[in-house]
């Protein structure tokens, strides 16, 4: 059973916005919370993470998205997908410490 990881996209000064790095596993369900705004979330493989069709995930202000990682690295094997949050009301990308990643662990 896979674990949830949240990630919330919060406003923050300066007018940008936040998000982390996301460690997750095969099985696991990544949730991300559109605290103050609504926000579109673009993952260039979704299809390949999440076995998804689409690529753009809009999340209105208030609400959340779950999606279940379906990528089954080998054991010890780490797989990086980055990834882009726009915040409507900011009219920005969200920033982070490097590229917003979701790194899938075998």
């Amino acid at each position: 059973m896979g674990i949830r990881k949240s990630a919330p996209v919060k406003f923050q000064q300066r007018k940008s916005v936040f998000v982390d790095k996301i460690f997750v596993q095969s099985d696991d369900t990544v949730s991300w919370e559109a605290h103050d705004s609504d926000i579109s979330i673009f993952i260039p493989e979704a299809s390949v993470l999440f076995g998804s069709t689409e690529r753009i995930f809009d999340v209105p202000k208030g609400k959340n998205i779950e999606m279940k990682v379906v990528d089954k690295p080998s054991p010890g094997e780490q797989r990086y997908y980055y990834y882009a949050i726009y915040h409507k009301n900011v009219k920005d990308f969200a920033v982070s410490n490097s590229n917003p990643v979701i790194i899938v662990q075998g």
